[in-house]
């Protein structure tokens, strides 16, 4: 492994942001859709 140096910093926030973009957004998805079928069976 070698180590980052201060230019490497921009390019592992990019990646870091996609990485937890990659993993919010289903889990969004999926909450509002769970959010929405509870709400169904309610009424």
């Amino acid at each position: 492994m070698k180590k980052a140096t201060y230019q490497d910093r921009e390019k592992v926030v990019d990646i870091l942001c996609q990485a937890f973009i990659d993993v919010l957004i289903p889990n969004s998805i999926n909450f509002v859709v769970n959010k929405y079928l509870k709400l169904k069976s309610i009424i």
